[in-house]
């Protein structure tokens, strides 16, 4: 009851992530099997995102540990799903009794400080808000209503032609990349 199984065969508890042990194959297959936006423009998956919030981490100069951080950020999805914000809203305080655990684990897991420090969190939102703004404007997805036409006027050739670059690449590549910047929270 209230459990599914990951590719491992670990059974997971929804309300009880102590007692899953973070795997890479886990993450790697949860992650490029989660759809971004609910399944909603195309092949977008979570493990792309975070490889992309690697890449521009990267480019705007973050140090080894905030790239670390935008490539982990999403990593719990692979055992929570990728929930859109409006659907976290609707759930309320039900979601988040179940989300922040599973981050704390799985990011604590792999080797990152919970809390979260201020400074990093903030680089990381940073990044991933600007990936949505990237995002909406590469696949011509109706805007949020936190994101503005603006914001999507505002991408640039290069920030496109990075998210293509991404999309190009297969899953196992993908995954070496995200894990790898990972690693550097070790």
């Amino acid at each position: 009851m209230g459990s599914m199984i990951t590719i491992t065969g670990q059974q997971i508890d929804f309300l009880h992530p102590e007692k899953t042990k973070v795997l890479p194959r886990d993450l790697c297959q949860g992650l490029q099997y989660e759809h971004r936006y609910g399944g909603h423009i195309g092949p977008y998956n979570v493990l792309s995102h975070l490889l992309f919030c690697k890449r521009m981490a990267e480019a705007w100069g973050y140090s080894p540990l905030e790239i670390a951080m935008c490539a982990a950020h999403d990593l719990h999805e692979a055992y929570t799903k990728d929930i859109s914000s409006p659907m976290k809203e609707v759930l309320g305080e039900a979601w988040r009794r179940i989300e922040e655990p599973w981050e704390r684990h799985v990011l604590t897991s792999v080797g990152f400080q919970w809390p979260i420090p201020p400074d990093l969190y903030q680089k990381y939102k940073k990044v991933d808000k600007r990936a949505l703004v990237v995002e909406t404007a590469y696949f011509e997805f109706p805007l949020y209503d936190y994101v503005s036409q603006g914001d999507v006027e505002s991408v640039t050739p290069t920030e496109i032609d990075m998210l293509r670059r991404v999309l190009m690449l297969e899953p196992h590549e993908k995954w070496q990349e995200v894990w790898g910047a990972v690693g550097m929270a070790r």
